[in-house]
């Protein structure tokens, strides 16, 4: 680069600056800031503008940066002369570049600019603008190297939210196909042979998936049917727990609550009919109607479905029975049932729903 070429870049430059530094110092009614919005405004649209002036800004930042490095040297004297010197401006004019765009990036993101917020480039918004890109040039590389990796730590956030929500999504049709194929091959068995080897399949889904109610309940009522109600009850028990264990407190959760509460109650009561001894008949009607008053808190539809469910045979007419499910047809009379203690789950939904919450068939 030649003497005349290296000083027409420093005259270029310094224009820039002197331009960019005066729109820093001006008042905003000033005649010469008006003239500069003006030519601004009306030579240029409004994209162009804004790029303009913050190339100017951070240009004058760069530059202004770099002469206080210097520590009061001699530069005029120096430019047309020394490679280096000249080299490093245009460097500290290139840093002020990038840390102005930067700048004017994060304002973009930020919606400070955009159609609706800047319009038009009015005095104010470009002494904003050249303020901004001034200072964010003067930060030069600095500033641009904090962008990026703010800017990096934002992408890989967000490349990682997706990462889960995809994850998440495959877990859920892994989820759901291994249920409805559980389901389906139990419903289709032609033979006994094939019934164990869906309850079996079943099983093995309800361990994976134990907070699932449609496959708890199927299998349940399977045990039911082979006279197995307290396996059944404990099925409709681990699947209770790890619901509440999710801490899920929607409609959704507490409806499926409501039904597996429903659906052990009836069981426990079968047991209560089937025992001979009293202390353990009593204990099994008092779980009973535990369950029911706890179902029917969560799903207030239960309770005339329980009024008229054969399961709940042995109940009828006693009082307890009769308070809980709001029923005007049983006969009152003296219980030795003590009251079911209340549950802490919340939120009342509605029972019979894809799954019919009674045991029987």
């Amino acid at each position: 680069m030649g003497n005349k070429e290296r000083i027409t870049l420093w005259v270029l430059i310094s224009g820039i600056s002197i331009v960019a530094i005066l729109g820093c110092i001006l008042p905003p009614n000033d005649t010469s800031l008006i003239m500069l919005s003006w030519l601004i405004s009306a030579r240029f649209p409004l994209w162009l503008g804004t790029i303009l002036i913050f190339l100017t800004g951070g240009s004058a930042g760069g530059i202004v940066a770099h002469i206080q490095k210097l520590d009061g040297a001699p530069i005029f004297g120096r430019l047309s002369l020394d490679d280096e010197v000249t080299r490093s401006l245009i460097v500290s004019a290139t840093g002020g570049v990038g840390g102005a765009f930067a700048a004017m990036f994060i304002m973009v993101l930020d919606g400070k600019i955009s159609k609706e917020h800047t319009p038009s480039l009015t005095d104010y918004t470009i002494l904003a603008f050249i303020s901004t890109s001034f200072v964010s040039g003067y930060l030069g590389f600095r500033f641009l190297k904090s962008v990026a990796e703010r800017f990096e730590v934002l992408n890989a956030a967000k490349n990682e939210a997706k990462k889960v929500a995809e994850e998440r999504v495959d877990q859920y049709l892994e989820r759901s196909r291994a249920i409805e194929e559980a389901l389906r091959q139990y419903e289709n068995a032609p033979q006994e042979k094939d019934v164990v080897a869906a309850v079996v399949k079943m099983t093995e889904v309800h361990s994976r998936f134990s907070d699932d109610r449609h496959i708890a309940i199927k299998l349940a009522r399977h045990h039911r049917k082979k006279g197995n109600l307290s396996g059944a009850i404990t099925i409709l028990k681990v699947t209770i727990e790890a619901i509440r264990d999710t801490g899920q407190s929607d409609a959704v959760s507490a409806k499926n609550i409501a039904d597996l509460l429903y659906n052990r109650a009836c069981y426990n009561c079968l047991l209560a009919g089937n025992e001979t001894q009293d202390s353990r008949k009593a204990f099994y009607k008092k779980t009973a109607y535990t369950d029911l008053k706890e179902s029917i808190r969560l799903s207030p539809e239960n309770g005339p479905e329980a009024a008229t469910d054969e399961d709940f045979k042995l109940l009828y007419g006693e009082g307890d029975f009769s308070t809980i499910t709001k029923s005007e047809t049983s006969m009152p009379r003296s219980s030795s049932v003590a009251e079911a203690p209340e549950s802490t789950t919340a939120t009342a939904t509605t029972a019979r729903t894809g799954d019919n919450p009674s045991a029987s068939e």
